[in-house]
């Protein structure tokens, strides 16, 4: 979303360069602080109750799409490894050890059906990414990528009883329609994942494969650098962490990294053009806002 609406301070004249910047840390005290402040909605309706925190809230969703789909815990782990596969190539990853699908079978449960490594780890960490136009950026030397299509979205399908597609659906159209691109384009993705299930919803949403369908799309592609349909490519929050509110910036990073071939051991050989997504504010059994953007090199 900052990307989008920095782009169109720029295109409207009202700035000339925006710099877009992200910084967290995360530690216990703040981290309950945050959650028990979260809306009115969680402090006045679901607090109370003993639920609430987004381990709780992910557990519903994630037992809801399997249930649904067919999903089980090793498509979900599937991803974590690729993600963590991904991860030991790039330096500021959190997470330094290889995972197994052994291992992530055999973590602890947190709140069932999720478990340790379904969860992010969180960290400080920082940020940052200029948007300016186009002629700007050639004249200052920078290397850059450029913006093809963005799409938001809040409050979408208010009438669902549960979370089982995001805003996305409502706009991915527009967003391949603006690029002029299909999904079959896209050299990678770069998904925002505080939980496997919202990855396996983005796959679904974003027109990868048919809804209810990613169960199959995971165990048909592999996910890494080097592999079909490269993810998450430096590892994502799950292998990164997460830095607070600052996480949701790590997969545009990692994609300008990709797009400007500053990425280092992550590249992806040949990538021209890639997607970032977004999703947010998880309120009891849904996030509240969702974005994507479709990206390319300056010479694409």
């Amino acid at each position: 979303a900052a990307l989008r609406r920095a782009a169109r301070a720029v295109q409207a004249g009202d700035a000339n360069i925006v710099a877009c910047i992200a910084g967290d840390t995360n530690h216990v005290d703040s981290f309950r602080n945050t959650v028990s402040q979260f809306s009115r909605f969680a402090q006045d309706a679901v607090y109370p109750y003993g639920a609430g925190g987004p381990n709780a809230s992910f557990a519903l969703l994630t037992a809801n799409y399997m249930r649904a789909t067919g999903a089980t815990r090793d498509d979900f782990g599937k991803l974590c490894v690729a993600q963590r596969d991904n991860a030991l190539r790039y330096p500021h990853a959190l997470m330094k050890k290889p995972l197994t699908l052994q291992q992530y079978l055999d973590a602890r449960v947190i709140t069932g059906p999720i478990h340790l490594f379904d969860c992010v780890m969180p960290c400080a960490g920082a940020d940052a990414f200029l948007v300016m136009r186009e002629t700007q950026a050639r004249a200052l030397n920078l290397p850059y990528a450029r913006i093809l299509s963005t799409i938001e979205r809040h409050n979408a399908w208010i009438d669902d009883p549960i979370q089982t597609r995001g805003g996305w659906t409502m706009d991915v159209d527009e967003l391949y329609g603006q690029a002029g691109a299909a999904p079959a384009d896209m050299d990678f993705l770069q998904a925002y994942d505080d939980y496997p299930v919202i990855n396996l919803m983005q796959i679904e949403d974003l027109g990868f494969c048919e809804k209810g369908a990613a169960p199959a799309f995971v165990r048909a592609n592999t996910f890494t650098v080097d592999g079909s349909f490269p993810f998450n490519t430096n590892g994502g929050q799950l292998s990164v962490g997460q830095a607070g509110a600052a996480g949701g910036y790590l997969g545009l990073i990692e994609a300008l990294r990709q797009l400007t071939g500053t990425a280092g051991g992550t590249q992806v050989t040949g990538a021209r053009i890639g997607m970032v997504s977004g999703f947010g504010m998880i309120n009891y059994d849904r996030g509240l806002c969702t974005a994507a953007a479709i990206l390319a090199r300056s010479d694409a």
